[in-house]
């Protein structure tokens, strides 16, 4: 999973796992930041070529899934499960 943030044609890296800590066994887990206004895409991707179905959950720390085109993505509320 990756998580990026910019402009389309200019994104850049925020935060990226593979295989997760955590005691996620081969699921990814990735924890970043965010800073308000600024905007992310998450990007849920395979382990070398690998493809499949994948659910996404997106929680706080503290008090856009279907595709990874910037023009379709889809808004994540935290809290929320997602399926793909």
């Amino acid at each position: 999973i990756t998580i990026l943030t910019g402009d389309c044609g200019t994104l850049r890296c925020v935060a990226g796992n593979d295989d997760g800590v955590q005691n996620c066994g081969e699921q990814s887990s990735v924890l970043w930041y965010a800073t308000r206004g600024e905007t992310y895409y998450i990007l849920v991707h395979g382990k070398g070529a690998d493809r499949g179905d994948f659910t996404l959950t997106v929680n706080p720390i503290a008090s856009y899934v279907h595709n990874d085109y910037c023009e379709d993505a889809t808004r994540l509320e935290i809290g929320s499960t997602y399926t793909g």
